[in-house]
């Protein structure tokens, strides 16, 4: 059984749901198309098309301090620009600049990430674009707000909760320059591979939960100005399939 914790003190009370009030490390984001189903998976058909719904959406994947589960949320960027094969940027079909409209929540995303204090020239890549891979490693602290409908009032689910989005609310991570455009740095890379090896030797049985890495990554590295980089090549796919350890869902273990 876990440490006791007082449950009438504010000081313990949870911070919300989803990701509201949470720290979030960001360990995907791309623009992809979000195809609509239903519950039950069939596809929902347009009445207007006959063919099945979509988005073009930015999927923002992370992972909180207090769960061991990823989740996913979706930022339309309107029908009028079409997501990369890679998913690392998006283009117009006319050819036209590229640019979010001020209406789609993805702008809206944007925004918020820049009050929050994220530097979005980060974002791109010099002369090759638009990068999104280099938001992964970012921390960053969500909150919710109402879905509205038309006349403003709030949306809600067929259980009678109301819906919401989530927004950033405070950037927590990355020194200056410590982010994706840095991960090709050899050097940082071998201290990323000798501190993941070091957390899992000294961890019960060689193994860690993909939550508790991060944690004990961030820990490490506090104050560090390649924090932000090596919790990014913690999280990336590509780093851990030439690492030395394997993982298995959420568990990482020698």
């Amino acid at each position: 059984m876990g440490d006791f914790k007082n449950p009438f003190d504010p000081d313990n009370f949870s911070t919300g749901f989803g990701w509201d009030g949470k720290t979030v490390t960001v360990t995907g984001s791309r623009f992809t198309v979000d195809k609509f189903v239903y519950g039950s998976g069939d596809p929902y058909i347009d009445p207007n098309t006959g063919e099945q719904g979509f988005s073009n959406v930015w999927e923002i994947t992370g992972i909180t301090e207090d769960s061991e589960a990823e989740r996913s949320e979706k930022y339309s960027i309107g029908k009028a620009l079409i997501p990369s094969d890679d998913g690392e940027s998006f283009a117009r079909l006319d050819g036209k600049p590229a640019t979010f409209n001020s209406r789609a929540l993805a702008a809206k995303f944007s925004a918020k990430l820049k009050d929050a204090g994220f530097d979005l020239s980060v974002l791109v890549d010099g002369e090759n674009g638009v990068k999104a891979s280099n938001l992964v490693g970012a921390m960053i602290v969500f909150k919710s707000e109402p879905q509205l409908d038309k006349d403003g009032n709030p949306k809600q689910d067929k259980n009678g909760y109301d819906k919401v989005n989530y927004f950033p609310a405070e950037f927590l991570g990355y020194a200056e320059g410590a982010v994706g455009k840095k991960t090709n740095n050899v050097d940082v890379e071998n201290r990323a591979y000798d501190l993941v090896v070091n957390l899992l030797t000294e961890s019960e049985g060689n193994k860690l939960t993909r939550i508790q890495l991060i944690q004990g990554v961030t820990k490490a590295l506090s104050g560090d100005p390649d924090q932000g980089t090596i919790v990014g090549l913690v999280v990336s796919d590509k780093f851990n399939s030439a690492a030395p350890w394997k993982v298995n869902g959420t568990t990482i273990s020698l």
